[in-house]
């Protein structure tokens, strides 16, 4: 059976929330490992698409649900697009279930890039690109290698 192999996606990542730099080292190699596993293979650098990192949604999309870890503005993303990941929501959920906050950063920007890539909407109702986590989603995520 062949593999569906999409072109090299380039992702500019805006670190707003001040997040250190060996945690969100850590949380783009993981994400651009899990994007692997969907082959879609990612590098980090200026683009047209953007992750912008927060600490807290600015009105707007994303501040409606609080339980959402980040928000993609708009349907279309054939030229581009942007998407939004909070880390103070990142932050809660790792300690909530005791997971490495890069490893949950990580599958968060992973389930952004998502958004910016599949046609709307991108929600599952399981993986990756499930709309909301728990525990369990978490760990079978990470854990699959």
């Amino acid at each position: 059976m062949a593999t569906l192999l999409l072109a090299l996606v380039t992702i500019a990542v805006s670190n707003q929330a001040a997040v250190d730099d060996a945690t969100l080292r850590k949380a783009q190699a993981e994400a651009a490992r899990i994007c692997a596993v969907a082959d879609i293979p990612i590098v980090w650098g200026e683009s047209t698409f953007r992750v912008i990192v927060r600490r807290e949604p600015r009105g707007g999309p994303g501040a409606s649900s609080p339980s959402a870890l980040g928000t993609t503005l708009g349907d279309d993303h054939s030229h581009g697009g942007a998407s939004f990941v909070f880390y103070d929501r990142v932050l809660r959920l790792a300690h909530k279930y005791q997971q490495p906050a890069a490893a949950v950063l990580a599958l968060a920007i992973a389930h952004e890039i998502g958004h910016l890539l599949l046609p709307a909407p991108a929600h599952t109702a399981t993986g990756l690109m499930k709309p909301e986590w728990d525990g369990d989603d978490i760990r079978r995520l990470l854990m699959r290698r």
